[in-house]
């Protein structure tokens, strides 16, 4: 039996973790090449068995050493190497990565990328190197780490594993915006920049909220919605319902990785404004452009920086073709 243990951000109300979990299960299910036994460290306090995953308490020392001690593979999912991980949770998931190389485990780094600039970059190498298989989703990244690392055989790219759920309808694309959702994340530098952008555009178009975090999010979205009419927020409660909330949108202005996945999943037309190296690369590795500063966004010719969603690309298909390979390789 092949036992697996995922490793991130899991259990923390954080909509594009919660997805990319449910998403990695089912690659996982689907590709693996022998029976399985999946484990997920979870923000719990005591174990507990959901459609036959087993979910670890994640700050439970006894369970987290038993289980790395169990498992064969250690798959980590996500962008947990980076400056924007907060720094305990950084040396967490490094201990497990040492923990696993100490216990002889394989470890698969999915669905992730490297972004540091306060932390050495000598880091990335360690972590590369001995990694077994390193799967990163934006290919700038890849070409940079491949320059510098011998074993290049074992960096793929993938497009982010979330696109395995997109729609291949006949779309056609409106130019004609009338009602706006909004996936900002908390913590942006220029609050009252972020403020005043809000207000600017519920002069023009009906505004919906949606937090992905819903903690963090939430908050702040509620700050904006209090100072202005013309909006509303929804909330998500199930991950599967997610495309119920965009049923009636039109467009989509975000600052969040996944609120471009999910616009790109459901055709929508979609504005992403970051700063934020990772964002920066998967934009240009995947669309071909930049993504824009909020203040270089200009509300009266919006739609001059919308990116419309390629209708023709194969995401679905290089995403199953890495997890074949990783099944044949029995990682899976």
């Amino acid at each position: 039996m092949n036992r697996i243990l995922i490793v991130g951000y899991f259990g923390f109300s954080n909509f594009g973790d919660e997805w990319l979990l449910i998403n990695l299960i089912k690659l996982i299910k689907k590709f693996a090449t022998t029976k399985i036994d999946i484990n997920v460290l979870y923000n719990i306090k005591k174990c507990k068995i959901v459609d036959d995953i087993c979910y670890i308490p994640r700050w439970n020392l006894f369970w987290l050493f038993k289980i790395v001690y169990k498992v064969n593979n250690v798959v980590y999912c996500g962008g947990l190497f980076q400056d924007y991980t907060s720094i305990l949770s950084f040396f967490y998931y490094l201990f497990i990565f040492l923990l696993a190389k100490l216990f002889f485990k394989r470890i698969i780094l999915l669905n992730t990328e490297f972004s540091f600039k306060k932390i050495p970059y000598f880091i990335v190498y360690v972590l590369s190197y001995l990694s077994n298989f390193v799967v990163l989703r934006n290919k700038i990244e890849l070409e940079k780490i491949k320059r510098h690392i011998k074993n290049k055989n074992k960096f793929k790219f993938s497009p982010d594993i979330c696109y395995i759920e997109e729609n291949n309808k006949d779309v056609l694309f409106s130019r004609s915006f009338k009602k706006v959702a909004l996936i900002i994340k908390s913590g942006e530098k220029d609050v009252n920049l972020v403020k005043n952008f809000c207000k600017s555009l519920a002069d023009r178009y009906r505004l919906v909220f949606i937090p992905f975090h819903l903690k963090e999010d939430y908050e702040f979205s509620l700050e904006i919605v209090k100072q202005i009419k013309n909006c509303e927020i929804r909330i998500w409660d199930k991950i599967e319902n997610y495309k119920y909330m965009f049923d009636d949108i039109d467009l989509v202005i975000t600052s969040r990785l996944h609120g471009v996945i999910i616009s790109d999943n459901l055709k929508l037309p979609f504005i992403c404004f970051s700063l934020q190296e990772k964002i920066r690369n998967f934009i240009l590795s995947i669309y071909k452009t930049d993504c824009i500063s909020l203040r270089g966004l200009n509300i009266e010719s919006l739609e001059n920086f919308v990116i419309y969603p390629n209708l023709k690309n194969d995401f679905c298909y290089q995403i199953e073709k890495i997890f074949k390979h990783l099944g044949r390789l029995r990682y899976i």
